[in-house]
């Protein structure tokens, strides 16, 4: 997903792999979480290129590593773990005989780098390394404590070494599981989805025989609007969501997506686009909550507010997207949201919940030609 932004950018990469027998036998495979893993990298590659795109020397080197003890790497200054960290994998009691292994990542740059005092506010919630970060390369600034959370959670750690104008390494490792060589495929990536892995925020799946079948909502032809100051985050949810063939429409803040909203369907208001043909059409409002300019808060507001005075035709959902675990449904919805999408989410999460709104939306519209 960095490949345009890099070539256009000039950046040249390098991925490493550790000569260790745990990386290199293909008859064993390590059990994690992958789209937790993919969240962390994407967060650190995508701060990375975003960081060297005005750099003389721009590298990016990514390498991996594993061992079974968990390890810190010299030079590199971890963030404290939180109180409320679980530092537990859970267990595979369908693999007796498998054993504790640690998995470790780091993404180096030649950046700017960062001072002591930037280090030590990285991995806190909504804190950036300077206000002039945020004005020149946007981003809420919570990717990095996301990251940390999403370690933490994988009963691993994340830490940070760099030098103001020398460059940064972010490190990190997760905890897994060494399946037994007879449940590996030599076919097989020795890094596999788990199945089993059990977090405190991850999603709980039922068995395959005991979930529920329904008819699947298609999402071909619907709009969404996603609102979202993070480039990389922004490009990562358009390209799932176009690949499930919806339309999707992209704003930076709040204010701008006010401004897409009056150029669609739903606006009954005055405007300078008379053509309601080429209008476009949403089927639901995806907004993060933490933005320059206008915050997710603050636009779903003037959503509802336009709604009530007919400035609006119906009810659009909106989705609050936060990467605050702890953020509470209720308070969302007092706010005027319909839900709430926990950051870092995955498309079997938020796919089944956009396709109950059109449901229920699709259901509305027939009891009401039916009266």
């Amino acid at each position: 997903m960095f490949e345009s932004s890099m070539r256009a950018s000039g950046i040249e990469s390098f991925v490493q792999l550790e000569n260790s027998h745990l990386l290199k036998d293909t008859q064993r495979t390590v059990s994690i979480d992958p789209g937790r893993t993919l969240q962390i990298l994407i967060n650190l590659v995508g701060n990375a290129v975003k960081f060297l795109a005005d750099r003389e020397k721009k590298e990016l080197h990514i390498s991996l590593a594993a061992s079974v003890t968990q390890s810190k790497l010299p030079g590199i200054r971890y963030a404290p773990s939180s109180p409320e960290s679980n530092n537990s994998v859970g267990t595979f009691p369908e693999f007796p005989k498998e054993e504790e292994v640690y998995v470790h990542f780091s993404v180096k740059d030649t950046g700017p780098g960062l001072s002591e005092e930037q280090m030590d506010a990285l991995f806190t919630r909504f804190r950036q390394s300077s206000p002039r970060t945020h004005a020149q390369y946007g981003g809420s600034g919570l990717g990095l404590f996301i990251s940390r959370q999403l370690t933490e959670l994988h009963g691993g750690h994340i830490g940070v070494a760099s030098k103001l104008g020398q460059g940064s390494t972010f490190s990190f490792s997760l905890k897994g599981r060494k399946l037994a060589p007879a449940a590996s495929n030599s076919n097989s990536n020795n890094l596999i989805p788990s199945q089993t892995l059990q977090m405190s925020n991850s999603e709980t799946k039922a068995p395959p025989e005991t979930q529920p079948e329904r008819p699947e909502v298609s999402l071909v032809g619907h709009g969404v609007l996603i609102v979202e100051d993070n480039i990389i985050n922004q490009q990562l949810l358009a390209r799932q969501l176009r690949k499930h063939g919806m339309e999707v429409t992209c704003a930076n803040h709040g204010e701008e997506a006010l401004s897409i909203l009056k150029s669609s369907t739903w606006w009954n208001g005055t405007s300078d686009d008379h053509s309601h043909e080429f209008r476009r059409q949403f089927s639901i409002i995806l907004c993060d909550l933490e933005m320059p300019v206008m915050d997710g808060k603050t636009c779903v507001r003037h959503i509802r507010e336009w709604q009530k005075s007919g400035l609006l035709h119906s009810h659009i959902p909106v989705f609050a997207v936060t990467g605050n675990a702890r953020a509470f449904l209720q308070n969302a919805l007092e706010w005027g949201f319909n839900d709430v999408v926990t950051k870092p989410f995955g498309m079997k999460t938020l796919l089944p919940l956009i396709q109950s709104y059109i449901e229920t939306d699709r259901t509305e519209i027939h009891e009401g030609n039916d009266v």
